[in-house]
């Protein structure tokens, strides 16, 4: 019912044209208003999305983007709390415990595959990664009615480590629930991280939890490929 731009069909994709508008300041950025087109009264896809699927991949994308905080939902009494969509903030909030905003984050995206989208975001204690499945959007879901099928093969390799031994952590970012835990070093500085399979979004985060003398990892010397 509403025209829209390209990159609006996908939540995290007009996150991410924020990003690149908003760079060139270099300084902190908050999207203020963020939430479906329409009125109090007619607002045909926020009766339709009541998992949150544009809410969700917002958030998410939102804190990778390196963003001041995640984007901030219009639709708070209309939307969010009639749905009772509050556990979207939750898991991401779970996910992100402990980490350390004080120190400098580097935030870096592979958006080149046309089946999955990372995005990581990484300071020198910790490294959080999250992998979208390209067709889990609000458009494809729900105008397009087609569900994600199941990623089995994205490897999300990672350089610039220095020697140690790191806790490799992947979980679901709908429910928070744990999919799989190693204690891993990297090889020669790198990381080849088979991803678990999904259907929509995984997250994923390396906690160093070992150091040897000097060891740390170098944002600014951190690549990612998938």
């Amino acid at each position: 019912p509403f025209a829209r731009d390209d990159h609006e069909d996908d939540a995290a994709k007009l996150v991410l044209k924020s990003r690149e508008l908003l760079a060139e300041f270099n300084r902190p950025t908050l999207l203020a208003e963020f939430g479906y087109n329409g009125t109090n009264d007619f607002n045909p896809f926020n009766e339709a999305d009541q998992d949150g699927i544009a809410l969700h991949n917002a958030l998410w994308a939102g804190v990778f983007c390196k963003h001041s905080g995640t984007p901030m939902n219009w639709w708070w009494d209309y939307y969010l709390e009639a749905n009772e969509l509050q556990y979207h903030y939750q898991v991401l909030s779970q996910f992100l415990e402990g980490v350390d905003w004080t120190l400098p984050k580097q935030s870096m995206v592979s958006d080149s595959d046309h089946q999955a989208r990372v995005m990581v975001l990484i300071d020198s204690k910790w490294t959080g990664i999250w992998v979208q499945n390209k067709a889990a959007t609000w458009e494809n879901r729900l105008e397009n009615k087609s569900e994600p099928q199941v990623m089995t093969d994205v490897t999300v390799r990672l350089s610039g480590y220095e020697a140690g031994y790191y806790l490799i952590e992947w979980m679901d970012p709908y429910n928070g629930e744990t999919i799989s835990t190693e204690i891993k070093a990297p090889e020669k500085g790198n990381f080849s991280l088979p991803v678990p399979p999904f259907n929509q979004d995984i997250a994923g985060r390396l906690l160093l939890l070992k150091e040897t003398e000097n060891t740390k990892i170098n944002p600014g010397e951190n690549k990612i490929q998938n």
